[in-house]
């Protein structure tokens, strides 16, 4: 008795899962195909300006670093003028 019953829940359950499935199917192929591009052209795009922002933020922070690098050098050769300035 119980395999008769668990057979109809059965049944029932897959019949809701063919009509479901009939109707994303009628769905994804009336708007699916749109959806879908707009997806991957979205992960694309987002991909691409991350990887911008990323490339950008590592130049900003090189030219910082070169700027502090050369305001160091900079400070250590008008040191050795003003040395050799005075030496004269």
């Amino acid at each position: 008795m119980k395999s008769e019953e668990l057979l109809k829940v059965l049944k029932l359950v897959l019949i809701a899962a063919l009509i479901i499935a009939f109707v994303a199917a009628i769905f994804y192929f009336s708007f699916g195909y749109f959806i879908i591009w707009q997806g991957i052209v979205w992960g694309i795009i987002t991909t691409f300006l991350v990887i911008l922002v990323f490339l950008l933020l590592v130049l900003g922070l090189y030219l910082w670093i070169k700027t502090i690098w050369l305001k160091r050098v900079l400070e250590h050769y008008k040191s050795k003028n003003n040395k050799f300035k005075s030496e004269e």
